[in-house]
């Protein structure tokens, strides 16, 4: 191989490398927004339940979550 094909081969290599840590990076970022959604939807739910209920039951689940 030539030095100029072995560059070009490095430097494709390093491209390839980049674009797979971008990826990963952009997935994390998706998984952890993913998460606070689920998290957020599951305190909805209970707390739009606690509200049907009454105040009292409010009271001891916040302080339980906290």
């Amino acid at each position: 191989m030539t030095e100029e094909f072995e560059s070009e081969v490095r430097d494709m290599c390093n491209l390839s490398r980049a674009l797979v840590d971008q990826g990963i990076v952009q997935g994390m970022k998706q998984g952890v927004e993913k998460e606070k959604m689920r998290k957020y939807r599951w305190l909805e739910a209970v707390f739009s339940h606690l509200f049907v209920i009454g105040g009292n039951e409010l009271k001891v689940c916040v302080c339980m979550i906290k």
